[in-house]
């Protein structure tokens, strides 16, 4: 495994969040691709997501409340439906920020840190995942263990990263 500076995304996030804000929009977006690992975002927002798998957010300080920039993601409070979720966002997953009134606005540049870190919490995922459907089937009485015949289920070969929040 090869070993990256850190990666450029979250500088160039806060530079232009910050930008924005200081502005004065009323509608700061980002672009997330809810696909990737560990995204975190209500089962609200599953109706929105487009067929390219991405989710677009409001985050301006007007629509969203507790808003953290952390090393690895963002975290931030906003209403679904009337009732407040806790979202978490990592950087991997946010492609742009754009603003609508200001017209400007970037896509974030490809970085092999995020290639790495993806795969990374993919196969975290998938081995928490296992884990949990192994102590499913033993809770249930069932064998954790694939068939004999070799042939294994298209729904025990497909992952979906999307956490949809109860």
């Amino acid at each position: 495994m090869a070993t990256y500076t850190k990666p450029l995304r979250p500088y160039l996030f806060n530079c232009y969040y910050q930008w924005m804000v200081d502005n004065n929009p009323t509608k700061i977006f980002i672009q997330v691709n809810a696909g990737i690992p560990l995204v975190r975002i209500p089962k609200e927002c599953s109706g929105f997501t487009q067929t390219d798998g991405t989710v677009v957010f409001n985050i301006s300080p007007t629509a969203v409340k507790n808003f953290e920039v952390g090393e690895d993601s963002i975290f931030f409070k906003a209403r679904f439906s009337g009732i407040v979720r806790e979202l978490e966002i990592p950087f991997a997953a946010i492609l742009s920020i754009y603003s609508q009134q200001l017209k400007f606005g970037t896509d974030f540049p490809h970085e092999q840190y995020y290639e790495e870190w993806i795969d990374n919490h993919t196969e975290i995922e998938e081995a928490d995942s296992s884990i949990s459907d192994e102590t499913a089937d033993v809770e249930a009485g069932e064998s954790s263990e694939e068939p004999d015949d070799g042939e294994s289920t298209s729904a025990n070969k497909r992952k979906c990263n999307l956490k949809i929040l109860e």
